[in-house]
């Protein structure tokens, strides 16, 4: 799975999508300007309502630092290696870049292009500095359809997206030996449904949950067949004038997981759970999160773990 075309397809990719760091929002007191106008990247003050913050699958920027409780003990199940340094003050690193665009969008509905990166690093204080190493990286295209239900079924504030293809595959995990180093890759399709309230002075609410089932499967380690899952975000205003909300979300998915070559899955159903409350500034989140699931890269895939720490996310 290392291929150095795959490589220069995500950079390629992902430097398309990021030419532009700022969305195109809608203008309520110009509304006959926008409605026919073509907006090839996010409408920011819409979309952030209609996507689950705390749904891993979501294309947002994030930076994790959180301290993974489980780490050592998922490891050492595998087996124990001197390269391991473990303290109590390692902490490890979820880097996210991930963006979208929309290659037509008008009120109806939208098609587009999505794509990210996924690099999990542990870094270890040491006597003359910091020693991180990078024991993931893994890449994500994806292709959807937005389908608005205000105007064609007269639903309010609802939409559905569709995910027809949608590719994730480990490209290079260090550090470990063996098959580890294969990884796994997998495509899916997936459709989800948002609805968004709005509370007047109490805040706003997204509810949203789907399914997603895989179709074909590269192999190696960590490929999942099916989830389906369910969440929530509340936004409570701080400052409208500077648009600052108190954000709290849920992400609950039950996964059931395809068996590993290596036989380390014992349970192939498994939950997942991902909980954050903090502040968003605009289009930028400061939070502290909460997660309990596997490891999806390709050496942690196989235990639940128990993670907490600190997002830092950024939706462009």
């Amino acid at each position: 799975m290392k291929n150095n075309l795959n490589y220069l397809l995500y950079i390629m990719l992902l430097l398309i999508l990021t030419i532009n760091l700022y969305g195109q929002d809608n203008n309520d007191n110009n509304k006959d300007t926008n409605k026919n106008k073509f907006n090839v990247f996010r409408q920011y003050e819409t979309d952030k309502y209609y996507m689950g913050w705390q749904d891993y699958r979501s294309f947002i920027t994030r930076v994790f630092f959180n301290k993974n409780f489980t780490l050592e003990n998922t490891l050492n199940t595998i087996s124990k290696s001197d390269e391991w340094n473990f303290n109590d003050k390692a902490v490890t690193i979820d880097a996210k870049i991930a963006t979208e665009f929309a290659f037509y969008r008008n009120e109806y509905f939208s098609v587009g292009a999505a794509g990210a990166m996924k690099i999990l690093t542990m870094c270890t204080p040491i006597n003359d500095g910091i020693k991180c190493d990078v024991y993931d990286f893994n890449g994500q295209i994806a292709v959807y359809i937005d389908i608005w239900f205000d105007k064609i079924f007269k639903v309010p504030n609802t939409k559905i997206r569709i995910y027809p293809m949608y590719h994730q595959s480990t490209h290079y995990v260090d550090g470990y030996k063996g098959e580890f180093e294969n990884g796994s890759g997998y495509e899916f399709a997936s459709i989800a449904i948002y609805n968004f309230k709005d509370f007047g002075k109490a805040g706003n609410m997204t509810i949203y949950g789907g399914v997603e089932g895989t179709y074909h499967t590269i192999g190696g380690n960590g490929s999942q067949l099916f989830r389906g899952f369910f969440g929530l975000d509340y936004r409570k205003p701080i400052s409208k004038k500077y648009d600052i909300n108190f954000i709290t979300g849920i992400n609950l998915s039950m996964i059931y997981d395809d068996k590993d070559n290596l036989n380390l899955i014992k349970e192939q159903w498994h939950p997942a759970v991902n909980i954050a409350f903090g502040f968003e500034f605009y289009r930028y989140t400061l939070s502290l999160k909460y997660v309990y699931q596997r490891g999806r890269g390709a050496t942690t895939y196989f235990k639940n773990q128990h993670i907490l720490g600190f997002e830092m996310g950024v939706l462009f």
